[in-house]
C-alpha cells in the first residue's frame, strides 16, 4: 500500500483527527459574565505534592520546617492561587490545578441536580419541553463555572481542551502551528458558543424565524471575532483552512488520491464553495436547499477540475464512487497496482449497466432475459478472474465481489 504521509502532513489531518477534532470543535454560548462565587469547598488536595526547589540554607541558619501542602491549600481559590505563586509554582501548573479543581467541583454540583423524569405516556412535544427545562440548571452551572474561571484565571478554560492538548498528539496536527496557550484557548472557546446556539434553537422550538437566524449569524460573527482576538486574523485563516480540510478528506476521500501539498491545500480552500463549516455545521445558522447544494457542488467541481487537470480529475471523480473505493481498498490489501482497481471498477460498472439494460428491455421473454443475465455474469466473472488471478478472485468473492451474484438476479415482475 502506498504511503499517504505527505498528504497527511500537508493538510495536518487524518481520518482519526477528523472524527475527534469535529467533536471538539462542535461545542458552544457567549457567557453573560455575572459575578460568580470563587470561595467554595474545593476538591481534595493532589495526592502527590509538587516538588519545590528552595535555595540551600546557610550553615548557621535555624532549622527550616518541612514543606507541608496544607499550608498551601485554601478553600478560597484566590488565596490558593496566591499561595501557589508564593512557593514558585509555574503559571501553567497553577492553571491546570485550578481548572481541574473547578471541574470536579461543578461535576459534583451537576450530579446533585434532580434527575429528569417523564411519565411513559408523555408525547414527543412534552418530552422536548421537559428536556429543555431540565437543561436550564445545568446550563446555569456551566455559565457559572466559566465565570469563575474567567475571574480566577482571566480566561474560561475548558478542562477537556487542556487534556486533549496535553495528551492527544493528533490534536496538535490541527493546532500545532499555534503556541501552546493560544491553541488551548482556541480549543476551549467553541463550547460556550455551541451552548448559545442550542439555547436559541430551543427557545425557537427548532422552528427558526428570520430573527432567530439573524441571532445565530450574529453569534457566528462574535465567535470569529473572538477567535481572531485570541490568535490573530492570519492564524484564524490557517486554522480555518486546516479545519476545512477535515470535511474535504472525509467527504471527498482525498487520502485516496496522489496530491501535492499545494493541491491538497487548494482543494481545502475551494471546499468553502460547498460549505461554511462555522455557520452551517457549528452554529447552524443556515439551511441550504437541495438546489443550492447542487449548484455549490457544480461550482466546486469546476474549480477542482482546473486545479487537478483532466487525468487527476478523472481519478477524483472515480474515488467519489463507493464501488471504486471497494476495488481500490481490495487492490491495496492484496498489493495489486492501482490500474487493477480501475479496471475492476470499470468491469463492474459495465456489467451492472448491461444487466440493467437487459432487465428494462420490453417484449423479451423472461427465460431469454434470465439466460442473458446468467451469460453476462459468467463472462464478467471470467474477466475478473483474469484480471485478479484465481487466488485473489477467491478472496474478492468473499466480500467486495458479492455484486457478481446480483448480475443474474431475475428482473422483478409486476
Amino acid at each position: 500500500m502506498r504511503s499517504r504521509t505527505p498528504l497527511i502532513l500537508s493538510l495536518g489531518l487524518n481520518a482519526v483527527l477528523a472524527a475527534l477534532a469535529v467533536a471538539q470543535w462542535t461545542r458552544l454560548a457567549p457567557a453573560s459574565r455575572q459575578s460568580a462565587p470563587v470561595r467554595a469547598p474545593r476538591p481534595a488536595a493532589p495526592a502527590v505534592e509538587p516538588a519545590v526547589r528552595e535555595p540551600a540554607a546557610p550553615a548557621n541558619a535555624p532549622p527550616r520546617l518541612a514543606f507541608n501542602w496544607a499550608r498551601v491549600e485554601s478553600d478560597d481559590y484566590r488565596q490558593y492561587i496566591a499561595n501557589l505563586r508564593v512557593i514558585g509554582c509555574p503559571e501553567r501548573l497553577i492553571r491546570d490545578l485550578i481548572v481541574r479543581d473547578v471541574d470536579e467541583l461543578y461535576e459534583r454540583r451537576e450530579a446533585a441536580l434532580p434527575a429528569p423524569s417523564q411519565p411513559p405516556w408523555a408525547n414527543r412535544d412534552s418530552r422536548q419541553k421537559a428536556d429543555a427545562q431540565n437543561a436550564l440548571p445545568r446550563a446555569a452551572l456551566a455559565e457559572e463555572k466559566r465565570a469563575v474561571l474567567q475571574e480566577l484565571l482571566g480566561f474560561p478554560w475548558e478542562g477537556e481542551a487542556i487534556r486533549l492538548c496535553q495528551n492527544e498528539e493528533f490534536v496538535w496536527i490541527l493546532f500545532g502551528f499555534l503556541p501552546d496557550d493560544p491553541a488551548m484557548k482556541a480549543l476551549s472557546l467553541p463550547k460556550s458558543y455551541e451552548q448559545a446556539s442550542e439555547r436559541i434553537r430551543a427557545q425557537a422550538d427548532n422552528i427558526l424565524l428570520p430573527a432567530d437566524r439573524a441571532a445565530l449569524n450574529a453569534l457566528a460573527d462574535q465567535f470569529e471575532a473572538e477567535l481572531a482576538t485570541l490568535i490573530g486574523p492570519s492564524q484564524v485563516e490557517e486554522l480555518e483552512l486546516r479545519f476545512q480540510a477535515i470535511s474535504v478528506l472525509s467527504d471527498f476521500h482525498l487520502d485516496d488520491l496522489d496530491l501535492t501539498a499545494q493541491q491538497a491545500r487548494e482543494l481545502a480552500r475551494l471546499s468553502r464553495l460547498i460549505k461554511d463549516p462555522i455557520r452551517e455545521d457549528f452554529i447552524r445558522a443556515t439551511n441550504v436547499s437541495s438546489d443550492e447544494e447542487a449548484h455549490r457542488q457544480q461550482a466546486f467541481n469546476r474549480e477542482v477540475a482546473k486545479v487537478l487537470g483532466p487525468s487527476q480529475y478523472a481519478e477524483f471523480e472515480r474515488v467519489q464512487d463507493g464501488r471504486y473505493r471497494e476495488a481500490l481498498n481490495f487492490s491495496q490489501q492484496r498489493n495489486l497496482p492501482r490500474p487493477t482497481a480501475v479496471t475492476a471498477f470499470e468491469l463492474r460498472q459495465a456489467a451492472e449497466d448491461e444487466a440493467r439494460r437487459i432487465r428494462e428491455t420490453q417484449g423479451v421473454e423472461p427465460a431469454t432475459q434470465q439466460a442473458q443475465l446468467e451469460e453476462l455474469q459468467q463472462v464478467t466473472a471470467a474477466a475478473m478472474t483474469t484480471l485478479l488471478g484465481p487466488q485473489n478472485m477467491t478472496e474478492y468473492l468473499k466480500q467486495p465481489g458479492a455484486w457478481l451474484n446480483e448480475i443474474s438476479k431475475p428482473p422483478a415482475r409486476p
